[in-house]
């Protein structure tokens, strides 16, 4: 293959503008590569069309059972990552497991006082963040709704709202 045979096998087969009507490259496109000025004889002396194979390119051989070797190697390395970090998991779990109940039992018992102060606070910070819904008014469906919510109760001699 002539050195310029090797340079027009560079040109792109997709691209239009660097082909004739014929198939052949364009004198510019050919003289462009070549770094100087050639004639349509040169050019298909040369041999190249468009469409024309290319030189294939040498692949280096694989070694697929060394790559195989390699993959196995690299995955039995993961497995013991792996199994390693589930023993770790595991004995955190326990350590976890042992001092859980020790710390409950270094804890101060809280009083009904205590609880119902907590309740309070939160309560009331909650009410200062505006977390609260504005009250609904309650519209009853029927008088006997109306004597069910706010009639007399159990064991009033008079029970208020009474049906006519």
């Amino acid at each position: 293959m002539t050195d310029l045979a090797k340079l027009l096998a560079k040109l792109d087969d997709a691209n239009d503008d660097l082909w004739t009507q014929e198939g052949e490259p364009t004198l510019s496109a050919a003289s462009n590569l070549a770094g100087k000025r050639l004639s349509r004889d040169d050019v298909r002396r040369a041999g190249r069309t468009r469409g024309q194979a290319r030189e294939p390119e040498k692949q280096a051989l694989t070694d697929y059972a060394l790559e195989l070797a390699m993959a196995e190697l690299a995955t039995a390395e993961k497995v013991a990552e792996i199994a390693a970090i589930e023993r770790r998991l595991r004995a955190a779990r326990v350590a976890l497991g042992e001092s859980y109940p020790k710390y409950i039992r270094h804890q101060k018992p809280r009083s009904v006082e205590d609880s119902i102060r907590d309740h309070l606070r939160r309560t009331a910070a909650h009410e200062a963040a505006g977390n609260v819904a504005a009250p609904v008014a309650t519209r009853h469906q029927s008088a006997l709704d109306s004597l069910m919510a706010n009639g007399g109760r159990r064991g009033s001699a008079k029970p208020r709202g009474l049906l006519r």
